[in-house]
């Protein structure tokens, strides 16, 4: 469930082309983050519209891009990252190898 700020994250996030989510630790910004880049990839076929534009996520710490990684997973297999240092195991193929490669199309 949302709490109040929550819910409202996500529907100003909806009506705009660039959102961020800041907040305190624990405050729910991964999951929150998250569920916007769902309901944007989930809702393509219901809006007509094949999103061409990457969603591009940058977060402060390397677990909380771990968390809403796992969480994307879920829903695409679409990703590509920049960097090493995940520590988990669920997602090294999204990482590249020596150098940066271009992004999967959606």
């Amino acid at each position: 469930t949302y709490d109040e700020s929550q819910k409202e994250a996500i529907k100003q996030a909806l009506k705009m082309n660039l959102a961020l989510i800041h907040g305190p630790p624990g405050t729910g910004k991964s999951f929150v983050g998250s569920k916007i880049a769902e309901i944007i990839l989930r809702n393509q076929t219901l809006l007509n519209k094949k999103f061409d534009t990457p969603i591009i996520v940058i977060c402060y710490t390397n677990s909380a891009l771990d968390q809403f990684l796992e969480h994307m997973m879920l829903i695409t297999d679409n990703i590509f990252t920049i960097g090493r240092r995940s520590k988990s195991i669920r997602f090294p193929e999204f990482y590249p190898r020596q150098t940066i490669e271009k992004p999967k199309t959606l």
